[in-house]
Parts: structure tokens; C-alpha cells; sequence
């Protein structure tokens, strides 16, 4: 689990910052973070001060695979009302359909008879957690 800060002047993952839903949990005013958590090699929480964002990929066959978005809001929180669902989901929205173009485009190329793989950068710490996670699931049989 990890908690880090938001861009400076944002309180959550809008598009101008500003809150799209009541606080949950104890919060009683936004604290410019968010919150990452990691479940197995495939599922994700991220949690803001007013809502949250399950994510989890569901491998189907050695090549595809499919996306599962699930998104918090503080209970009792009624959509159009309290929240605007559009733009509660625009940010994961966005980010999966250019996350899906990159995923397609890679395995376009490493499916090119003139793939060979490269070392992984540092910045693919997540990428090197999973592929060490898959290996190791794969070693225990």
C-alpha cells in the first residue's frame, strides 16, 4: 500500500482537481493525497478522498485478456444527485482506452517475427513486480 500526493492545488482524480463526490471513510476535508494498493499481480484499488477505483485484469487466453473498472462512492451517495457518473469515470475511461491502444500495439510487436526483448527500465518497477509474482506462481505449479 502506498500513499502519495496529488498534483499541488488537486483534492482528486477530476479533471480540474476539485471533489466529484461526498468524502468517504473519516475524511472531513481532502488532504491533496491518494491512495494505491496492489492485490496479487493483477488487481488494483486507488482510493481518493472521495472515491474509489477497483481495477483488475482477467487473463481469458495466453494472448487476451479483459478489463474489470469498478468504481466506489461513499454509501448512500446517489448518482446525479451527489455525483455525476461521467465525470466520476472519465479519468479510468480515458485511461483504459489509451492503456488499450499501447497493450494492442505492443503485442503487435512482440508477435513481429523481428521481436527480441530488452532489459526493463526502472521506471516498469510494476511490470518487474508481476513478471517476478507470474514466475514465481509458475514455480509453484
Amino acid at each position: 500500500v502506498l500513499r502519495y500526493p496529488l498534483k499541488k492545488g488537486m483534492h482528486t482524480a477530476s479533471e480540474d482537481g476539485s471533489l466529484m463526490a461526498p468524502l468517504m471513510g473519516r475524511f472531513t476535508a481532502p488532504d491533496g493525497g491518494v491512495t494505491s494498493a496492489h492485490v496479487g499481480g493483477l488487481n488494483f484499488v486507488v482510493a481518493y478522498v472521495d472515491h474509489s477505483v477497483i481495477y483488475r485484469f482477467i487473463p481469458k487466453t495466453a494472448t487476451t485478456s479483459e478489463l474489470e473498472v469498478i468504481w466506489l462512492v461513499k454509501k448512500g451517495a446517489v448518482a446525479g444527485k451527489d455525483y455525476d457518473y461521467d465525470r466520476l469515470t472519465w479519468l479510468w475511461v480515458v485511461t483504459s482506452e489509451a492503456d488499450k491502444k499501447i497493450i494492442e500495439w505492443n503485442s503487435a510487436g512482440m508477435n513481429s517475427t523481428y521481436y527480441r526483448p530488452g532489459p526493463i527500465a526502472p521506471m516498469e518497477y510494476n511490470e518487474k513486480r508481476w513478471l517476478d509474482w507470474y514466475i514465481a506462481e509458475l514455480a509453484r505449479g
